[in-house]
C-alpha cells in the first residue's frame, strides 16, 4: 500500500488524494463518510479531496438518495495522466529552450539589476503592480494566491484599465471563507476580468503585456512576516511565464463549476 501511495505522488497526486483512491478500489463505491473514516480524515476535507479526484478523472460520482463515489478503472487514469504529462513535458522543452537563449542572451551582462528590480516593501509592490497595470496596453495575467501584499478586494488601476481594453485573465487559490472568497471573485468577474479558480498555485504572480513579468514571495520568519517582489522586464521570460499561466489556465475551474462543486459537496 505504501509503495503504491509512493507512485501515486510521484506522478502529480498529493499523498491523501492517493490514499483515497486506493481505497475506491478496494470495492464497487463508497460514501463520503465511509472514506473519511478509512482514510482517517475530516469529513469535511474529504469532499474536497474526491473533487480533485473527480476532476481528474479518476473518480465519478453516483447521484441516489446518498451521493456515492466510484473509482475509474485504473488504466483509463493512466492514460489520462500520460496525455498530461506529454503535454507537460511538451512545455517544459519549449521553456528549456526559451530559457537558455534568455540565459545567453544575458550572460554578458555586467549589471543584471538593468532588467531585474527587487522590491521589499508592501508600498512598494503596491506602487510597482499598480503603475504596471495602469501602463499595460494589451494584457495583464494574474495568479493570485492569500497573503497578499496589497488588498485583492479594490483594485482602481485594475478598473481604469479594464474600461480602457485590456484584457485582464486572474487565476485564483481557494481561500478557506468560501462564501467571501466567492464574493469576492464574483466582483472582479463583473468588474470585467476573465477568471478561473485553482485549489493550489505556485507563486503569487503578474505578467503584464507580454513583456514584464512581477513574481512576489511570502517570507514568514522569527524576525516576522514580509514579502519580497522580483519585477523582470524580459519579453523571453515573460513569455515562459505566460506558458506556465496557460497551463494552469486550462487546468483550473470557472467560477460556476467552483460554485457548483460546493453546492454537490
Amino acid at each position: 500500500m505504501k509503495s503504491f501511495v509512493k507512485d501515486l505522488i510521484e506522478i502529480g497526486l498529493t499523498e491523501l488524494e492517493a490514499r483515497v483512491y486506493l481505497n475506491l478500489l478496494r470495492k464497487q463505491n463508497f460514501t463520503a463518510t465511509e472514506l473519511a473514516t478509512a482514510v482517517k480524515v475530516h469529513r469535511t476535507q474529504i469532499y474536497d479531496i474526491l473533487a480533485n479526484l473527480v476532476k481528474k478523472g479518476m473518480c465519478v460520482e453516483i447521484f441516489g438518495n446518498v451521493k456515492k463515489y466510484e473509482a475509474v478503472e485504473p488504466r483509463k487514469v493512466m492514460n489520462l495522466i500520460n496525455e498530461k504529462l506529454d503535454s507537460q513535458k511538451k512545455i517544459s522543452d519549449r521553456l528549456a529552450e526559451t530559457l537558455s537563449q534568455l540565459f545567453k542572451s544575458n550572460s554578458g551582462n555586467s549589471n543584471p539589476l538593468d532588467f531585474i528590480k527587487v522590491l521589499r516593501t508592501n508600498s512598494s509592490i503596491r506602487e510597482q503592480v499598480f503603475r504596471l497595470i495602469s501602463e499595460s496596453n494589451t494584457s495583464v495575467l494574474v495568479f493570485n494566491k492569500p497573503p497578499y501584499a496589497m488588498t485583492p478586494d479594490r483594485n482602481d488601476p485594475e478598473s481604469n484599465s479594464l474600461r480602457k481594453g485590456v484584457i485582464h485573465k486572474s487565476i485564483y487559490q481557494i481561500e478557506p471563507d468560501t462564501e467571501a472568497f466567492i464574493e469576492k471573485v464574483k466582483y472582479f468577474q463583473q468588474e470585467g476580468e476573465d477568471v478561473r479558480i485553482n485549489p493550489k498555485l505556485p507563486v503569487k504572480l503578474v505578467i503584464f503585456d507580454q513583456r514584464i513579468t512581477l513574481m512576489t514571495l511570502y517570507n514568514a520568519g522569527e524576525i516576522g512576516s514580509f514579502f519580497t517582489a522580483m519585477s523582470v522586464e524580459h519579453t523571453d521570460f515573460a513569455q515562459a511565464m505566460s506558458d506556465i499561466f496557460e497551463l494552469y489556465w486550462n487546468n483550473s475551474m470557472t467560477l460556476a463549476e467552483f460554485i457548483d462543486q460546493k453546492k454537490k459537496s
